[in-house]
């Protein structure tokens, strides 16, 4: 009963370890239910499995998995399995957190290309803000402006809220017209509003 309870901790935890990677990568991305965490490190794990059994069949020559559990009865096996599957788990979330997006957005694309709708993108759009810091940007809530300023973002791994930090600054209009504008983005369901201003009118902070 206690192997069976080994070889579950085993098939399971690196699949967690495995998606906190993989949220680490994607500042929190979203919060999962019971049943779809559970399914989703499963999915992991299985390939932590398969890596970690390549490293055994190099290393050991193990040809099934009766020899491995004979081999979790030496201490210095079961330290290097763990030390294996740390490195499984590394490389199995930063492959995935790689390929994931454009294996699924290629398929949800092409199925949005039959029914005439756009594509959706690659990049989550609040994600163009971090690649924009010490830009200059006007936030619009409504008809009014909540902020004009410097943008900078703080946005822990571990936080899932979108906090931006702006540094006021008198240099920067409130109405630009559209060709001075880089990007727009905007919040349907806040009614927010966030203008980029073009590089060239970036604010120059002294």
């Amino acid at each position: 009963m206690t192997i069976n309870y080994i070889w579950l901790l085993l098939l399971i935890a690196p699949g967690f370890a495995c998606r906190s990677i993989y949220e680490y990568l994607n500042s929190g991305g979203y919060q999962e239910n019971g049943v779809r965490l559970i399914l989703s490190s499963l999915f992991y794990s299985v390939w932590v499995l398969v890596m970690n059994y390549g490293f055994l069949l190099l290393t050991f020559h193990i040809k099934n998995f009766a020899e491995i559990q004979i081999l979790f009865n030496n201490i210095l096996f079961v330290i290097y399995y763990l030390f294996i599957t740390i490195i499984s788990c590394v490389v199995v979330a930063l492959v995935w957190n790689f390929i994931h997006p454009y294996l699924t957005l290629n398929f949800v694309n092409a199925v949005r290309h039959g029914q005439q709708k756009p594509d959706i993108s690659v990049t989550p759009l609040w994600d163009v803000f971090q690649k924009n810091q010490n830009q200059a940007v006007v936030i619009w809530k409504g008809r009014q402006i909540m902020a004009k300023g410097i943008i900078t973002v703080f946005n822990s791994a571990y936080n899932t809220r979108r906090e931006l930090l702006i540094i006021p600054s008198d240099k920067i209009e409130d109405n630009y017209p559209a060709e001075e504008l880089k990007e727009v983005y905007v919040d349907c369901d806040n009614d927010l509003v966030i203008q980029i201003v073009n590089p060239h009118r970036e604010v120059v902070l002294k």
